[in-house]
């Protein structure tokens, strides 16, 4: 019988972790892995659960860390779980409440009918402690054993986490860390207990104590105790499973449809213009700076909204449970996802009461001016709570950043303003207002995206190897080992592999396509006959969708996730 815990002032269960004492063996993993297919709750659901295929869901994972330089050189082994932090990232992003952290003893679960598997969790999670379950559609993580830690049908001494209990060396200790006389804070107090990632400000409650310091003669090859020499090749970030090291390009990935950032992309893109040529077309309106025609209106509203429907249907068949999608509203007051959905939503209601006085009344009176500003509102909001989605997570540096909303903001509008001035020159209502809106937004982006640019190439890394293990004492630090020798969900998710060859030459064709064609397709045309500047503004248009699309792709290909830290990447 599991029964419902007391709620204790300050109680926070955690675990201490002693890097000093863990050897290796990978039991903690393989026996947490046991319990939670097996166990008691059996929260992973995988077909094949331990198997030499690691697509599987492993709430820990250990990794070997090479410190220090010969002679002193030697071995760390680095068990790797949920910390359940006291302001856990992943709860603050999820858009539909799924999780949350316990009251009664800190510990943050996962409630998966209510997980829609966006996976935007794993992203916030700096530590790469939350997976995605393929079979359950769902993400998963360490419960702290939940079901274990309170069943009165074990012994006292048994109700802790599986991955203490089976710990041959007791390189793991559990117990109340809010309790600062309890033996697990004591420990953590003398040994120097401390936090990973400490500037990233979430407080994980679980602690790491450092490794003794030991001599030369201690650590020199054949010594008891010395952890034996390995002769392994670590694994690349974006290996093939069939054992060629040559990493696939993000780009290669993102074509077959390996990599998860592709609904993104399509729904940021789509998105972004659709939302782009309702604020224009509502800018204009408000204004008087294009005459009501009813074709027109039709075109541009029917395009606007097959943009953002199809950008939305991308983004909604990228998580794992369409069919409740519903929820995302929910959690608007925390989460940038659900203030996107909301937004999304509402934008609809005025543009389309905006666009039947267009198009059937062919009115611009007040009543449909003020459903053009509300249209122009909240379809700025929709943007930027799409840019926020990205750009309010501390764990990759190229998101984190005032760059990214301009870019966004100013790629929604260019691309808007590109697809309204074909449209103006096709129905013959172009105006030199137009041109002059195109220029300042093109010459907007091109400043805004250079900065961005420039801020990746020049800024500091976020954070550091030797923060995202705690080992700075021991440095250098080199990855030796991986908990396993190919691809996993971390591997697939936020490592997509580019080298800077690769970066250089999609930024060259990202910039023509998306900003010096469609830029020069409506300036230089602008006296010339009709049909050319129509072939010229519809060149503009496709040409603008493609290099965005390139830039979406960059946008993704460059983001270093903290997570990979912890797999060999020297920098965030």
């Amino acid at each position: 019988m599991t029964t419902t815990p007391e709620e204790p002032k300050g109680k926070r269960l955690g675990i201490v972790t002693d890097l000093d004492s863990c050897i290796g063996c990978q039991v903690c993993a393989v026996h947490c892995k046991d319990w939670n297919t097996d166990g008691h709750l059996s929260d992973l659901s995988d077909r094949r659960p331990i198997d030499i295929d690691p697509s599987g869901v492993w709430f820990n994972r250990v990794h070997a860390i090479e410190c220090g330089d010969p002679p002193d050189d030697r071995l760390v082994h680095f068990p790797r779980s949920c910390l359940h932090c006291e302001i856990p990232a992943c709860a603050e992003v999820c858009p539909t409440g799924a999780i949350f952290k316990r009251a009664e003893d800190g510990i943050v679960l996962v409630n998966e009918n209510y997980c829609i598997g966006c996976k935007l969790c794993s992203w916030a999670c700096p530590y790469g402690a939350l997976e995605y379950s393929f079979d359950a559609g769902a993400m998963q993580k360490c419960t702290m054993c939940v079901d274990r830690i309170y069943d009165d049908d074990l012994a006292e001494a048994d109700r802790v986490p599986v991955c203490v209990s089976s710990c041959p060396v007791s390189a793991r200790h559990f117990g109340n860390l809010g309790d600062p006389d309890s033996a697990v804070s004591k420990l953590s107090e003398e040994r120097g207990g401390y936090d990973l990632m400490p500037e990233l400000g979430y407080g994980p409650v679980n602690k790491y104590l450092p490794p003794r310091e030991h001599t030369a003669e201690a650590v020199s090859e054949g010594a008891p105790g010395s952890p034996a020499p390995l002769n392994l090749i670590p694994v690349s970030a974006d290996t093939e499973n069939s054992g060629d090291t040559k990493p696939r390009s993000f780009l290669m990935r993102l074509i077959t449809g390996e990599n998860p950032a592709r609904p993104a992309i399509i729904f940021t893109t789509l998105s972004g213009a659709g939302y782009g040529i309702l604020v224009w077309a509502a800018f204009f309106a408000f204004f008087g700076g294009v005459p009501p025609d009813r074709w027109f209106g039709l075109a541009i509203f029917a395009t606007a909204f097959l943009l953002i429907g199809t950008g939305l249907f991308a983004a909604a068949t990228g998580v794992g449970k369409p069919g409740l999608v519903w929820l995302a509203y929910t959690q608007w007051r925390s989460s940038w996802f659900s203030r996107l959905s909301v937004f999304s939503l509402a934008a609809f209601g005025p543009a389309l009461v905006f666009a039947l006085g267009w198009v059937v009344f062919e009115s611009y009176g007040d009543f449909w001016r003020l459903m053009s500003g509300l249209t122009v509102f909240l379809s700025l909001g929709a943007v930027i709570c799409a840019t926020m989605v990205y750009a309010s997570l501390r764990t990759v540096r190229a998101w984190f950043n005032p760059h990214t909303i301009r870019v966004f903001i100013c790629m929604a509008l260019w691309s808007g303003i590109v697809w309204f001035n074909m449209f103006a020159q096709l129905f013959s209502l172009h105006t030199p207002v137009i041109g002059i809106v195109l220029i300042i937004i093109g010459v907007a982006t091109l400043i805004f995206k250079r900065k961005y640019w420039i801020f990746l190439d020049n800024s500091p890394s976020w954070v550091t190897p030797e923060s995202a293990t705690g080992l700075g004492a021991l440095e250098p630090l080199r990855m030796k080992d991986g908990p396993t020798t190919l691809e996993n969900y971390i591997h697939r998710e936020m490592g997509g592999a580019i080298d800077r060859a690769q970066v250089e030459m999609l930024r060259r064709r990202s910039f023509l396509l998306y900003l010096l064609v469609p830029f020069c397709a409506a300036t230089i045309p602008v006296e010339m006959e009709a049909w050319i500047r129509i072939f010229a503004a519809s060149a503009g248009v496709v040409s603008v969708m493609i290099g965005i699309a390139i830039e979406r792709w960059l946008f993704f290909a460059e983001a270093k996730h903290t997570a990979m830290l912890y797999y060999g990447s020297e920098t965030s």
